[in-house]
């Protein structure tokens, strides 16, 4: 007995009374009306049943909070009650959900098909005005692409405010193909994340959209949740592999400098390296740049080696032995390789770089080493011409005999 008088107290309905503010159809401009409150999309932002600005506009009135009202919690709970019980004779019960109910019919529902709903959806119950006036300059292109079955190209429709064949000539056919081919889902987080902070210059959303095709949805929808549109923080974390801001920060700030090392060298940073890579690259110019100014330097030259000279007596080639890490440098740029990285073990006595003269110009490297014995062995490790060009017989021919006398020299 007390579980069903309990049940019966709360099915039952006070008696309710006749509003005196009603929501109707407007039967001029078919939206709806309640009041001095005109129906617009900018009503679906938001659905909050304690937010009362609507019913100040609808009914005219403004009820005012008391001047003795205390700042306690259960004071403004009061208020509230009695600002719902001002407006109730007026505008009746769950005034904001039906006026929020009837324009959501009137500017969506109703004239828009159902495949175009999400794209305008900026959460659970809230719409994006401007999306929604953008798809109702559209519904017809829209609903021709609901009847074709191509509800996946809504979103873009809908952007650039365009029929899928003025869309194809806008991107090219080999953009477009990749568009047309994207879910329905992939195109809505593209179009989202390329309309943030721009959706006027339709050049500009091309190239955003265009540069989204290729990003993986993970990378979209974090810089949707989190991040404004910035081309290079995309960058940073699509090849990072992971969105944490540090990383990506991480990534970003090593990608700029190595790009401007390289930059500096008439080389070109590739966005796709890894990180293992990029930090590779980023070694190797600093080293590079710092080689440069040792050999633009005015400082004595420090003397590591003994000197030694070959000359051929069959042909006219001749061997010098580079003596300083700066005659390795002018040699590594005059020749345009990479020689240069091999001085800190001619420093230390590991290997050996001659400079080679006669019918072709070009450079030895020799590595050194002990054998059980104690003695030193000179193995040839690479022979190369200007710009890392390969050496002919006659040239490597030579060089064998240079690393057999320089063996019998240090051996000595």
């Amino acid at each position: 007995m007390i579980r069903n008088s309990l049940r019966e107290k709360s099915t039952a309905t006070p008696d309710l009374v006749p509003a005196k503010f009603e929501i109707h159809l407007c039967p001029d401009r078919k939206i709806p009306v309640c009041g001095n409150l005109v129906g617009s999309p900018e009503y679906l932002q938001f659905k909050q049943e304690r937010d009362y600005r609507w019913k100040e506009k609808a009914t005219g009135k403004e009820f005012l909070k008391p001047d003795d009202c205390e700042d306690s919690f259960e004071a403004s709970r009061h208020y509230k009650i009695d600002k719902a019980k001002f407006y109730f004779p007026l505008l009746g019960a769950q005034f904001n959900r039906r006026w929020y109910a009837w324009n959501a019919k009137c500017f969506i529902y109703a004239p828009l098909p159902r495949g175009a709903w999400p794209f305008l959806r900026t959460s659970r119950s809230s719409y994006s005005t401007w999306r929604v006036e953008a798809a109702l300059s559209v519904k017809e292109l829209l609903w021709e692409a609901e009847a074709d079955g191509l509800q996946h190209l809504m979103p873009l429709i809908i952007l650039f405010q365009s029929d899928p064949a003025e869309l194809k000539a806008l991107f090219g056919k080999g953009a477009w193909k990749k568009l047309a081919s994207h879910t329905k889902s992939r195109n809505k987080l593209i179009c989202l994340l390329a309309s943030k902070n721009e959706r006027h210059d339709k050049a500009r959303l091309v190239e955003r959209v265009r540069f989204l095709s290729a990003v993986e949805s993970s990378v979209i929808q974090h810089f949707l949740k989190n991040r404004e549109f910035d081309k290079k923080m995309i960058s940073a974390a699509r090849y990072s592999k992971t969105y944490s801001p540090a990383a990506i920060e991480e990534r970003l700030k090593l990608y700029q400098e190595t790009s401007s090392l390289l930059e500096y060298e008439l080389q070109r940073c590739n966005p796709a390296w890894s990180n293992k890579r990029l930090l590779s690259e980023h070694d190797r110019a600093i080293k590079i740049q710092r080689l440069r100014r040792l050999l633009q330097s005015e400082s004595k030259e420090t003397i590591f080696c003994e000197p030694f000279r070959y000359h051929s007596r069959s042909n006219h080639y001749s061997a010098e032995r580079l003596q300083s890490e700066k005659q390795i440098v002018k040699e590594a740029f005059d020749q345009h390789h990479c020689g240069a990285i091999y001085g800190d073990q001619a420093k230390a006595g590991s290997y050996a770089i001659f400079k080679i003269t006669g019918e072709e110009r070009g450079t030895l490297g020799v590595r050194i080493s002990r054998n059980s014995l104690g003695r030193f062995e000179c193995d040839i490790d690479q022979v190369k011409l200007v710009y890392n060009n390969p050496a002919s017989e006659m040239t490597v021919k030579f060089c064998e005999e240079v690393a057999e006398s320089f063996m019998n020299f240090i051996n000595r």
